[in-house]
């Protein structure tokens, strides 16, 4: 004879049952952009759309468009972080990209840094040069020298009862010509500022030197435009 199941026993594993279905945790489907399409599975999970899984019709190719070669995608990603808003200008959205450009001066940040040069300012020294231009980009220099300093000789010498140099160092300086006594360096003759207008040619007073003594004569630069550097610009030991 077979043994019958108590009626309560069924009902009771029947409501456990019930319970556990009704009780069960839902898995939660994550949509950000709430189209239909669960974020694991939709293609552009920030951009709602019914079409190619999540994605609108003009936006199947992701993560292949880098014009610019800043390492960000145009159009729609997976990973908003490597979204490209321009994908014509590599400093957008990292200026500290190697290909940047960010002073538009034509040389990237990689050859800005290699340079050692300011990556935020096309004209470094602050010399009125391009970096572009500029053969000294890092040396306050002139224009006519490339960026570079300017290394001037006076070309002083003596002829007659004159002192001759360069004129040309005038375009650059404000200078003096200065005689002293050698060896014992008292001063004996001082000229005015020198002026271009005098090309070049200081007449000393014949009086003032006398024949058989020493002297020494040079320029004596009061002031200077930045950017120039002089060198052998004084006669030591003239001798009359």
């Amino acid at each position: 004879m077979k043994k019958r199941i108590p009626i309560l026993t069924i009902f009771i594993v029947a409501l456990v049952a019930l319970g556990y279905i009704l009780y069960t945790p839902e898995t939660k489907v994550v949509d950000t952009d709430s189209d239909g399409f669960a974020d694991e599975v939709d293609r552009c999970p920030t951009v709602a759309s019914s079409l190619n899984n999540g994605c609108p019709k003009d936006s199947v190719v992701q993560n292949n468009n880098d014009a610019d070669g800043d390492g960000f995608f145009a159009g729609f990603v997976k990973d908003a972080s490597t979204q490209d808003i321009n994908d014509n200008e590599p400093c957008i959205p990292n200026k500290n990209c190697s290909t940047c450009d960010f002073d538009k001066d034509g040389i990237t940040l990689e050859q800005e840094l290699a340079n050692k040069t300011n990556p935020e300012s096309d004209d470094t020294d602050k010399d009125g040069l391009k970096d572009k231009e500029d053969s000294c980009p890092l040396q306050y220099g002139l224009s006519e020298a490339q960026g570079c300093e300017r290394e001037l000789d006076a070309l002083l010498v003596r002829g007659g009862n004159k002192f001759m140099y360069d004129p040309t160092i005038l375009n650059y300086c404000q200078a003096q010509l200065v005689v002293l006594d050698w060896p014992a360096g008292k001063e004996i003759i001082r000229s005015g500022t020198l002026s271009l207008e005098d090309g070049g040619e200081f007449n000393y007073p014949k009086q003032k030197l006398k024949k058989g003594f020493n002297y020494t004569v040079l320029l004596e630069i009061t002031s200077v435009t930045k950017g120039v550097r002089f060198k052998n610009f004084r006669i030591d030991k003239i001798s009359l």
